[in-house]
């Protein structure tokens, strides 16, 4: 490092030549999300070859299951006889783990849920929300009496929760406020995907949103019915941005919506769609020493989201001027910054002026 020192009167100007990449996701991952209600108290080997055909074609991280049930029914119903096809399904898709939650335990259940994952999560842990009307009246007005269920995977750099909602707005509430009450407490990016059973506007999804799950990542593909789809009612979302950023995360979504699974009966595998989001996710970088001039309490970082300047802790003059030397950027700050910079490849020089000192960080990319 090459650094200049000049004093004019009673002010020094302080020019230090640091070099230093300009990086957008440190260790990033691109991670793949997908979830599928496969009508599984129905199954039969023929549908269940299609619907690995459809989880093999999403190439997904991890994929949330609906209606998954380890009995196969007979057409009247009178009769189950038990199957694994969660275990054949995990197989045939070339997953590695797969998990299930039975929902009902008196009962055949028509809402069991599971999960299947290429990584072993380091932590997992189920959870069934009780239906408030109970057993006694297996109606659709009451969910058929049927308790809901969550599965809650833990990875290295986010949660992931798979959840089949309820067909009744009340009992959504009760599974929304769980929820809510639970991300609160965790300390890494969630997301979670299902069969919502509800729009991405319809009440009670404002709840959700509002506690932190804003980020509609799968798009609003109509998802069902699989046969002639007039319903978004499947979702993968997750917790915004700025949220994400203050785990310590960089977070760009890619998109996302029905996956294209070429070669697959997709109407004879289920009564609804597979889904898929897709995004980058890694960890800030933090502590880039080799950014800080000598003699300055400042660091200059470069975020995914902007320029970064931390150890403000009285009025400064930022100034961030591109290779030709245009100003890209002035402002006066009392604290530390994140300059929200939509091309940070174009910045080249960053001086924080205080009343004593102006200090220049020169980025070369």
């Amino acid at each position: 490092m090459m650094r200049l020192r000049f004093k004019f009167g009673r002010f020094a100007i302080v020019i230090a030549f640091l070099t230093f990449s300009l990086f957008g996701l440190n260790a990033a991952t691109v991670i793949k999300l997908a979830s599928y209600n496969i009508k599984g108290t129905s199954m039969v080997a023929s549908r269940m070859t299609e619907v690995i055909k459809a989880v093999k074609s999403a190439g997904a991280d991890c994929v949330a299951l609906q209606e998954v049930n380890s009995y196969t029914k007979g057409d009247d119903e009178s009769y189950y006889s038990s199957h694994d096809w969660l275990g054949q399904l995990m197989t045939g898709s070339n997953m590695n783990y797969s998990f299930f939650l039975k929902t009902d335990a008196a009962h055949k259940p028509y809402y069991g849920i599971g999960m299947l994952t290429k990584t072993k999560p380091i932590n997992l842990t189920t959870k069934v929300i009780a239906n408030p009307g109970g057993h006694t009246d297996r109606t659709s007005t009451n969910d058929y009496g049927e308790d809901r269920g969550l599965i809650i995977a833990e990875f290295d750099d986010y949660y992931f929760i798979g959840a089949h909602f309820s067909l009744v707005a009340d009992y959504r509430k009760v599974m929304i406020d769980w929820i809510v009450d639970t991300i609160a407490t965790l300390k890494k990016p969630v997301f979670i995907a299902g069969d919502f059973n509800m729009t991405w506007s319809t009440t009670p999804m404002p709840y959700l949103k509002a506690g932190g799950l804003n980020t509609n990542l799968s798009g609003n593909a109509y998802s069902y019915p699989s046969s002639l789809a007039t319903k978004c009612i499947d979702y993968v979302i997750g917790q915004s941005v700025t949220t994400i950023n203050g785990f310590g995360y960089d977070f760009v979504p890619y998109g996302g919506g029905l996956i294209p699974a070429t070669g697959t009966n997709l109407t004879l595998a289920s009564d609804h769609l597979p889904i898929f989001a897709q995004f980058q996710l890694g960890r800030q970088e933090t502590g880039m020493a080799q950014s800080r001039v000598k003699d300055s309490k400042y660091h200059i970082l470069s975020r995914n989201q902007g320029i970064q300047i931390t150890g403000i802790n009285k009025e400064v003059t930022i100034q961030i001027y591109d290779s030709i030397g245009h100003s890209v950027y002035s402002h006066k700050a009392t604290e530390d910054v994140i300059v929200p910079l939509t091309k940070t490849s174009q910045v080249h020089l960053v001086c924080i002026s205080d009343k004593s000192m102006q200090y220049s960080s020169k980025i070369v990319h």
